[in-house]
């Protein structure tokens, strides 16, 4: 009883609506997907990802091993495991030819069946690079971005509530230049800008380092990008043998070529990391100032052919 002599109603014991329980997909997107994701690789001045050289030269079987498994494995949505084949070369004893060709093979897995592959050969002309190494750095950017490509078509089959790091893919990239795998990690120290072989080794690098990340990028996908060291001229590799072949090819012919099981493929301006290369020189030169000693800036060699011409 109030003080007024009326009784308190009680409050009403009548519950509050229910909201509509929300979509799969919507909780998908509130819940699974988040918005931000800590980056794994925040040091985007790094190579995003693990360099093994120590372990597979202690042991080359086990390194050879480990290779022929990553060429025969067939990826599927659960079990994605991607390598590449990569090699560069030089022909430094015939006169008649010069530059450097690199080449990049890999099996291409269909994720709607696995048993469906497809063997992807590239191979690259590059008239103005005279150096073994600065080949073998080129091909082994040409196969991260060939695992760049490879997880993008795969992204764009996956359903739109997958999240932003939903399947666990191991991206593998061999190489038979301890040189160049070193130079990654700066193992032997910074390069010496001051040559030509340094200034462009130090552009190869700021590249492949850049396509780690975008690798890393890929929506849908948390990739562990490793880059194995596997012993060179070995029979029982048999994608390695290919990319040695092919790299040799593209300096013989000068030219550069792309085929699908053994059929050459019309692509529409594929991506070459020459091309990258060449584009990152140039804008170097025009943002650097000009030179005031004696020795000019570092440039790319150019081909010999070229050079006996201006004589």
């Amino acid at each position: 009883m109030s003080r007024h002599g009326k009784r308190k109603r009680s409050p009403s014991t009548v519950p509050a609506p229910t909201p509509a329980p929300a979509s799969p997909r919507e909780l998908a997107r509130e819940i699974i997907i988040p918005k931000t994701l800590p980056a794994r690789y925040p040091d985007t001045s790094k190579f995003a990802g693990q360099v093994i050289i120590e372990g597979n030269q202690a042991d080359p079987s086990w390194a050879i091993t480990k290779a022929k498994k990553a060429e025969d494995h067939r990826s599927t949505p659960d079990d994605m495991q991607l390598s590449v084949t990569t090699d560069g070369s030089i022909l430094p004893d015939n006169k008649a030819r010069s530059g450097a060709g690199y080449a990049c093979v890999y099996t291409k897995p269909n994720l709607r069946d696995p048993s469906e592959v497809k063997l992807i050969e590239k191979a690259f002309y590059a008239p103005s690079i005279d150096d073994s190494n600065c080949a073998e750095g080129l091909g082994v950017i040409e196969g991260v971005h060939s695992l760049i490509e490879m997880l993008q078509e795969a992204s764009s089959l996956l359903p739109e509530d997958t999240p932003v790091k939903g399947y666990p893919v191991v991206a593998r990239v061999f190489s038979d230049s301890t040189s160049t795998l070193e130079a990654v990690e700066e193992r032997r120290g910074p390069l010496n800008t001051n040559t030509t072989y340094g200034a462009t080794m130090q552009e190869i690098m700021r590249i492949l380092i850049a396509k780690s990340h975008e690798l890393q990028a890929v929506h849908g996908f948390d990739v562990r990008l490793e880059l194995h060291w596997v012993p060179s001229h070995c029979r029982q590799l048999r994608h390695h043998n290919l990319a040695d072949r092919r790299s040799r090819t593209a300096i013989h012919r000068t030219a550069s070529f792309y085929t699908v099981d053994g059929r050459k493929a019309h692509r529409h301006r594929p991506y070459s990391a020459y091309a990258d290369l060449q584009r990152h020189l140039e804008e170097q030169a025009r943002e650097s100032p000009p030179s005031t000693g004696t020795n000019p800036p570092p440039q790319v060699a150019q081909p010999q052919q070229n050079r006996r011409r201006r004589r």
